[in-house]
């Protein structure tokens, strides 16, 4: 019952997008494949690809983030607050400011920044292991949240050496927008996203032991660090394409895994399909709230996920225990 009504809302929710906006469009629309209307224009080059890139990158981030809660086994771990999406900005930020405005350049940089955010991450957590406080309770958050000021600095930095366009550039891009033409990025966060997924669906029996900790999952014969460093580089470089094309956008990870966690448990044969459904789902309403809520003029989506993410890490940080499980 909760997964038909999951999908349900899903359906409701990519029809509300397709036709609703600062411009609405009628059922004519669809049958205009050779786009001679400005209506059939609008849906089939504009709002139909930004609204599968929405579903993508949606379903991407909730997958990233669902995977970092059992890998560290912490329900607010996922790449934002890990620094993964910091360091592939900071990978963005400099390409922008070297001037390399060609998208494969940028794709580049966000996935030698994700990579980067990685190695940082897991330097930390090597030296934080051995102060055994720091690896309880929050020591995952903090030491998240510290790489976060440091990267986040650092793009300050860029900007703040960086002329006016590069700026200006830099920062409508570090809020998060789906402001596309066509379906290239669409497809191409979708092959990415596809094949994370794909990859965590065939090891999902591993993540479940992994979300039940270390020594269960060893004694059941799972290779720990082989599985977490494959698992970090996949989902790693997802991440760095998905900031490639539409910036770092924020608590999806955390929002959505916890909220599906409810309506599939906690198994991941389960719970992956619920990811994909609901965290595309729930950034394509967040896209459609970016787009009407002062049309004609647009919020960032990353401010409206911001919003809604704020309180609700706080709720989660509040309200229970911090593993995964």
């Amino acid at each position: 019952m909760k997964s038909l009504f999951l999908f349900a809302v899903f359906l409701l929710v990519l029809l509300v997008s397709l036709f609703f906006g600062a411009t609405t469009i009628s059922l004519s629309a669809l049958t205009d494949i050779a786009q001679s209307t400005p209506e059939g224009k609008i849906f089939w080059e504009l709002r139909f690809p930004r609204v599968c890139l929405a579903f993508c990158v949606g379903a991407g981030l909730s997958l990233g983030g669902a995977v970092f809660q059992s890998l560290f086994r912490n329900v607010l771990a996922s790449p934002y607050t890990l620094g993964i999406s910091s360091g592939a900005a900071l990978g963005q930020a400099i390409a922008l400011h070297i001037g390399l405005i060609v998208s494969s350049s940028l794709l580049w940089g966000a996935l030698f920044g994700s990579l980067l955010g990685v190695g940082v991450t897991l330097s930390l957590l090597l030296v934080a292991s051995y102060n055994r406080s720091l690896l309880s309770g929050n020591g995952l958050l903090l030491v998240g949240v510290v790489l976060n000021l440091f990267l986040g600095s650092l793009i300050l930095f860029l900007q703040y050496i960086s002329d006016f366009s590069a700026v200006l550039r830099t920062l409508r891009w570090i809020m998060g927008s789906f402001d596309v033409v066509g379906f290239s990025q669409a497809v191409l966060v979708a092959c990415f996203v596809g094949g994370a997924f794909l990859y965590a669906l065939l090891k999902r029996h591993e993540l479940d032991l992994l979300s039940f900790g270390d020594e269960l999952a060893g004694a059941r014969g799972v290779n720990i660090v082989q599985e977490k460093r494959r698992f970090l580089i996949v989902i790693s470089v997802m991440i760095g394409v998905i900031v490639s094309v539409c910036g770092p956008i924020g608590f999806i990870g955390i929002i959505v895994p916890h909220i599906c966690r409810l309506l599939a448990g906690a198994r991941h044969g389960a719970l992956l399909p619920a990811l994909l459904l609901f965290g595309g789902g729930f950034l394509v309403a967040c896209d459609l709230l970016s787009r009407t809520l002062i049309a004609p003029y647009e919020i960032p989506v990353g401010v409206i996920t911001s919003l809604l993410g704020g309180p609700f890490f706080v709720w989660v940080l509040l309200s229970g225990p911090r593993k995964s499980t």
